[in-house]
């Protein structure tokens, strides 16, 4: 799975402006979100380019530029956002190694919140994943029948959808929070 060439391929600039509230008109101009514009400078199609300030790209830099996200976390938002790849819950993943070699390298506090985040995210998907796995697998045939599977794995995606819309378009102070609540949950980076 190349989450990138999935996203580019299934979703357009005009396709994700127009789902994230920006108003593109049947031209494909709309107005800048990049700057403070007052006529629609920004063309948007399969790319982006705004006459007025210059910035240019492709869907994931127009979500990373318009949410302030890593490359990454913008691909995992639209992939998200849009219902177009799964990630792959085949790999296991080890929360505390992977956070442990996160903070153990000099990094910018920033840096070190972002590479956070997209870890966060990660595992998020993956938990979101493994939950709707269990969900499909026990759909109750009457409400006599709901499980107790059935329920935990409705609360359970639930739980992980809220926090990923933190991480993905939250403020930068509830994703700060957000990760280090998970943090301290993983025992604070400490090696198993």
């Amino acid at each position: 799975m190349n989450i990138f060439k999935d996203v580019k391929e299934a979703v357009s600039v005009r396709d994700a402006a127009s789902f994230y509230g920006i108003d593109v008109d049947r031209n494909g101009m709309c107005i800048c979100p990049f700057h403070n514009d007052r006529n629609p400078s920004m063309k948007v199609d399969r790319r982006y380019y705004c006459f007025g300030c210059g910035k240019t790209g492709d869907v994931i830099d127009f979500v990373s530029e318009y949410f302030n996200l890593s490359l990454k976390a913008s691909a995992f938002k639209l992939a998200f956002d849009f219902g177009i790849s799964k990630v792959d819950i085949s790999k296991p993943c080890t929360v505390r190694t992977q956070v442990s070699d996160t903070l153990d390298r000099k990094a910018s506090a920033d840096d070190v919140l972002n590479e956070l985040c997209d870890l966060a995210v990660d595992l998020l998907f993956n938990y979101r994943d493994h939950w709707i796995m269990v969900r499909d697998n026990n759909i109750p045939v009457g409400e006599s029948e709901w499980t107790d599977d059935f329920i935990t794995s409705i609360e359970n995606i639930s739980r992980a959808e809220i926090m990923l819309d933190i991480l993905l378009s939250g403020s930068l102070p509830d994703r700060e929070e957000l990760i280090r609540v998970l943090t301290e949950r993983t025992g604070g980076g400490a090696d198993e």
